[in-house]
């Protein structure tokens, strides 16, 4: 019986699957770029790794970010959004968004805060 009880025992650890974790899931590397001529403060937005918005403020005259997003999440567009916030502020500058190390859209950027064109949106195309 002792015999028997070590048998099922061992049987139940043996049996216990593993779970097996697909690191070659098909993914994007997705990369935002901002650059303007002079430093102010901005809002950015974009389209994070989960496919969900993305806020950040900052003061500087450059930004990026760049991540991996699983196809499984499903994005079909990067939004990129670039809001000047500093008063009577002029900024030339561009934006640009890249889908796996290839550029999808680039723009050049003209802010006025003193004439209202503050504002810019950005969508590219995300391959799935």
């Amino acid at each position: 019986m002792k015999y028997l009880y070590c048998f099922f025992l061992l049987l139940l650890f043996c049996s216990c699957a593993k779970v097996n974790i697909d690191s070659s899931e098909p993914s994007n590397y997705l990369y935002y770029h901002f650059k303007g001529n002079s430093s102010a403060d901005y809002q950015i937005r974009y389209t994070g790794s989960d496919g969900n918005p993305v806020t950040e403020t900052l003061t500087a005259n450059e930004w990026s970010k760049g991540f991996t997003v699983k196809k499984s999440v499903g994005i079909k567009n990067a939004i990129f959004f670039i809001s000047l916030k500093t008063a009577n502020t002029q900024i030339e500058g561009s934006a640009d968004v890249s889908v796996d190390n290839k550029l999808v859209s680039s723009v050049l950027i003209s802010f006025n805060s003193g004439n209202g064109s503050t504002d810019l949106t950005i969508t590219a195309p995300v391959n799935q």
